[in-house]
């Protein structure tokens, strides 16, 4: 299907402001750390170790708490701290008891729009018990609000102490740039308002690197075109990345070839078969012959996403 792509991506069901499709263009051309003070240290370090195995013997040590965290949307709506009809709860089956529960609005270091749930967690070598969880336990995360359920899926609890990010419904956009807090996150560390700088210092801004799939703190993560010649042929390639992680919910990443004989706008045509290709983390190549007739050739790659 060749059908021509979006000038910028599409958020929550409007067009919003990008500074367009990411591109990069290549030119290819034909050819080429005493005493008594120390005993009572050691000593007092084999007490501590003695007082710690003895609560070892008692049960152990209990492992950190499984949190979870994020953003929640109904009905198209951001969740907000204001809604404290909304729970969100772990619970070992739809039906079963709850291991952990929190309600929207109860902990003012939440913000206005987020939740944490934290799951406790067991001792490794005790037995479950109804109100902990052990590494490798299935959950239920349920959403509730005075409506009834709202939200629920399945979560397998890998590693204790870890926190990790769940968002419920659409991904929100706080603070309207464009781009789901998810990625900012994650990739920038806070949600920004604007992603029109260049934090890696690459040439290319936080915006494009989002469309991009790139990371907008390592200048060396950019998207490229890679060109080689060998045994008369031109090869020119780059890696088509897939819409996948927090901030790419429902999405598609999409590209296109294109060449051109000159550097000028309106001169760029898409290569045969190469107008619209998904992002599958694959490498595309495209290969075409040199011959000495052949006048200098500039080729472009551009990168865009579809979805809500």
């Amino acid at each position: 299907m060749n059908s021509e792509p979006c000038q910028g991506p599409a958020f929550h069901g409007r067009r919003v402001r990008s500074a367009g499709p990411s591109s990069h263009v290549a030119h290819l051309q034909g050819g080429r750390e005493g005493g008594q003070r120390a005993g009572m240290g050691w000593r007092s370090l084999t007490a501590a170790i003695l007082l710690i195995s003895g609560v070892g013997v008692h049960g152990g040590i209990p492992l950190p708490d499984h949190v979870l965290y994020g953003t929640i949307a109904l009905n198209g709506r951001a969740v907000t701290r204001m809604d404290t009809d909304v729970r969100i709860e772990a619970r070992r089956s739809v039906h079963g008891p709850v291991l952990a529960s929190y309600r929207m609005g109860s902990s003012s270091g939440m913000g206005e729009f987020h939740y944490q749930l934290r799951i406790p967690m067991g001792d490794r070598q005790a037995a479950a018990t109804p109100d902990t969880a052990q590494p490798g336990d299935v959950v239920v995360i349920l959403v509730r609000n005075a409506a009834g359920l709202q939200h629920q899926v399945s979560h397998q609890i890998v590693e204790p102490g870890a926190a990790l990010r769940f968002d419920f419904g659409a991904s929100l956009d706080t603070d309207g740039d464009g781009v789901p807090d998810g990625w900012e996150l994650a990739q920038l560390g806070g949600v920004k308002g604007s992603l029109e700088g260049d934090t890696d210092g690459d040439g290319v801004s936080d915006l494009q690197e989002y469309v991009a799939g790139t990371r907008p703190t390592d200048a060396a993560d950019v998207f490229r075109l890679a060109t080689m010649i060998e045994g008369g042929l031109a090869h020119i390639s780059f890696r088509a990345l897939s819409a996948q992680g927090s901030g790419y919910e429902g999405r598609r990443r999409w590209y296109a070839l294109e060449s051109s004989t000159a550097m000028e706008p309106d001169r760029w045509q898409a290569v045969e078969n190469h107008s619209r290709i998904p992002g599958m983390d694959q490498i595309v190549v495209y290969s075409r012959g040199l011959n000495g007739t052949d006048s200098a050739a500039f080729f472009r790659a551009r990168v865009w996403l579809e979805g809500p």
